[in-house]
């Protein structure tokens, strides 16, 4: 019934304006329905979609008037009672200035804490030119993060762990937070660069009123157990190294023999 499908989207509505139908339409939308049932726009998708291989060459626009291609949107969401896509001319893309509070956005981008630094974009009939544009932007974003990245391992002498940093994107600064269960779940051997020497092969003593780690429940020695034991063997392993030396690269000190 036509009432369990979603109102047209804004291309439809165009095109049926134009005379089109959903028998005779441009080459770069399609109708989308299965195989089996007959052609028609009371579809789930709101009547006509873009064929991917033209919507992704489009030029788009934000609202700071910074240019995109189609392929660096996202046409997927469905929020507040707006379907955010590239039919609706409401695809979004991620602010390549990361900013947390813009007042050019859609009011109900600005109003969801998981969605902040998007915002939508609308097409533009206008060539497209990479300096100035998202892409551009990112490029010299990435190279800044890279940069500091660099200049991060330079100022610990190089002890630092590539698993155990991440960058801080509301800080726009680099962090690192040492924890050996980590190190346990990727199994790690060798060289350790935080500790600055190899990972010692015995096994310590496993101190269970220390195992209070989120992720971690000892109990009855199941398979899940045996697994827990395993990893604890192993940060066991790789802790064994002063306790000053851990708290020098602002790491949890387990209870390691």
């Amino acid at each position: 019934m036509k009432e369990d499908y979603k109102e047209y989207n804004l291309l439809t509505k165009r095109l049926l304006e134009e005379g089109y139908s959903a028998e005779h339409h441009p080459d770069h939308v399609r109708v989308e329905v299965p195989m089996w049932q007959e052609k028609t726009l009371d579809n789930y998708d709101g009547g006509f979609t873009y064929e991917r291989w033209w919507i992704f060459e489009q030029t788009f626009k934000t609202p700071c008037g910074l240019q995109c291609k189609g392929l660096q949107c996202h046409s997927n969401m469905s929020y507040m009672g707006i379907e955010w896509t590239f039919e609706n001319d409401m695809a979004t893309i991620r602010c390549p200035y990361e900013k947390k509070e813009c007042k050019l956005k859609h009011e109900y981008l600005q109003e969801n804490k998981v969605l902040r630094y998007e915002c939508e974009v609308h097409m533009a009939e206008e060539e497209y030119f990479y300096e100035g544009s998202v892409e551009h932007i990112l490029k010299l974003h990435d190279d800044e993060i890279r940069r500091q990245e660099i200049s991060f391992g330079l100022q610990r002498k190089g002890r630092v762990c590539r698993e155990h940093m991440r960058f801080n994107r509301d800080t726009l600064e680099w962090e690192m937070n040492y924890d050996p269960y980590y190190c346990g779940l990727s199994r790690c051997a060798g060289m350790c660069p935080v500790l600055g020497h190899e990972l010692d092969k015995k096994r310590g003593n496993v101190f269970y009123p220390y195992l209070q780690h989120p992720y971690l429940q000892i109990g009855s020695l199941d398979v899940m157990g045996e697994l827990a034991i395993n990893l604890i063997s192993i940060s066991c392993r790789i802790c064994h190294a002063p306790r000053q030396a851990l708290h020098e690269q602002g790491g949890a000190v387990t209870g390691c023999g």
